[in-house]
């Protein structure tokens, strides 16, 4: 009935050997409804031809927040991003995380292959249920907002059956003043009991962030993180590293995953409380962007995030104090520089 896809990076990708575009063409022409918000500086990069074709097949799209203040919708806001990605099909199915539509996925397994890709480590969470609704209404506020086409309503019947976990959606925009997934996420730190385990794509804390996990380390919290040992930011990871000698002395122990960029934004607090979402652990998701996490209560998602951390464990590097001594002084004062714009990174 119908497919809405909200995006940061909105690009034609392929899996084999078919086009995203000619997909959504396809069910276009098929009766589903297809909508799309795709982010004005995420995909910047994406030809103008492949919105033509989408348009002229039928699907209904919307840029978020145009950089030309010419065209802003509202009051013009550049630094205000839609970090979000969403899918979701005839409130049945959703799928959310960090995973953009984006051709650097389409990597080969290896580290370097010959197009020059590094290999992307990612997370995303599919849902089925009456949770998956929530999803579609993040959706429309933000295609209300944007001034999107009005549509005919569509009558889907979800067939919901009980799922053995308890889920709740979080939609964050601080420009209404909802931060849910930062008041969320530190307060479970600050509850922790026995662990806390983390995947972050860019690690640039806020002082209560990095003070909360100290914290739990030091009463006794299993504390975890896997970083990205190579980043299509650099100044991020410069920024990164310069925290690892406060996280060794409050005895975090840090990992930086190898052969590939790590983009998973995950977390799983006592083997029963999980996080799944487009949200980094940085300012800028908190004071800038619009995103959206998941949170599920349950043995079963956290057992299978855990597994997922253990193997990047394994193919990662632990941080020591020998790496932290390692780090020279051109990463330091590179470091120390970053750390000045880490509001904006």
């Amino acid at each position: 009935h119908f497919i809405d896809l909200e995006y940061y990076i909105f690009q034609d990708v392929q899996n084999d050997g078919q086009d995203l575009g000619d997909l959504l063409v396809q069910k276009s022409h098929a009766g589903v409804q297809v909508r799309i918000i795709y982010d004005a500086v995420g995909s910047l990069g994406t030809p103008g031809s492949f919105y033509d074709k989408l348009r002229a097949g039928g699907v209904q799209l919307v840029q978020y927040n145009p950089l030309n203040p010419l065209k802003a919708l509202t009051h013009y806001s550049p630094n205000s991003r839609d970090h979000r990605k969403i899918l979701v099909a005839d409130d049945e199915i959703g799928i959310v995380g960090g995973v953009n539509l984006s051709t650097d996925y389409e990597s080969a397994p290896s580290f370097r292959p010959a197009n020059g890709h590094p290999v992307w480590h990612d997370t995303d969470l599919e849902i089925q249920g009456p949770v998956v609704p929530s999803l579609a209404r993040l959706f429309d506020g933000h295609w209300r907002d944007q001034k999107g086409p009005t549509l005919a309503p569509v009558t889907t019947l979800p067939k919901y059956v009980a799922g053995r976990q308890i889920i709740r959606v979080l939609g964050s925009s601080p420009s209404k003043l909802r931060t849910r997934y930062y008041t969320t996420v530190l307060t479970a730190i600050r509850t922790a009991q026995s662990s806390v385990w983390m995947t972050a794509a860019y690690f640039v804390p806020t002082y209560e962030e990095l003070r909360s996990l100290k914290r739990a380390a030091q009463r006794g919290v299993d504390v975890r993180i896997i970083l990205p040992s190579e980043s299509d930011e650099p100044e991020v990871l410069a920024v990164q590293r310069s925290y690892y000698a406060g996280l060794l002395r409050a005895g975090i122990k840090v990992y930086e995953r190898q052969a590939g960029i790590m983009h998973s934004k995950t977390m799983v607090v006592d083997d029963v409380w999980s996080l799944v979402g487009s949200s980094n652990f940085d300012q800028r998701s908190v004071l800038f962007n619009d995103e959206v996490d998941v949170v599920v209560l349950g043995n079963e998602a956290a057992n299978q995030l855990r597994a997922g951390m253990t193997a990047d464990i394994q193919n990662a590097r632990l941080v020591d104090w020998k790496f932290v001594r390692q780090q020279g002084i051109g990463q330091h004062l590179k470091a120390w520089f970053w750390r000045l714009w880490q509001r904006l990174l």
